[in-house]
């Protein structure tokens, strides 16, 4: 149910972290970019016809969440500039 973000009564920010981690050559979890939003389509919670329709911003570049530190909570402006 992704949408046209004209039309979208909910925004996703993925900035990275758990749900958008996957496993790397290593064996460690690194944020994969487009991970988040290719796994949307297959979740059923996501996929409910009386849900509001979303879109889906991804940070770049995607962070750990446990990285995540006051100078990157810019995130709240993405929220502010796409309000509407």
């Amino acid at each position: 149910m992704i949408s046209d973000s004209s039309k979208s009564d909910v925004l996703i920010i993925c900035t990275g972290g758990t749900i958008g981690m996957f496993e790397n050559d290593d064996g460690a979890l690194e944020p994969r970019p487009g991970a988040f939003t290719a796994m949307l389509p297959h979740v059923f919670a996501f996929n409910q016809s009386r849900l509001p329709k979303y879109d889906v911003m991804e940070w770049e570049p995607l962070i750990d969440s446990s990285n995540m530190r006051p100078q990157l909570w810019k995130v709240s402006v993405l929220s502010r500039i796409n309000y509407r």
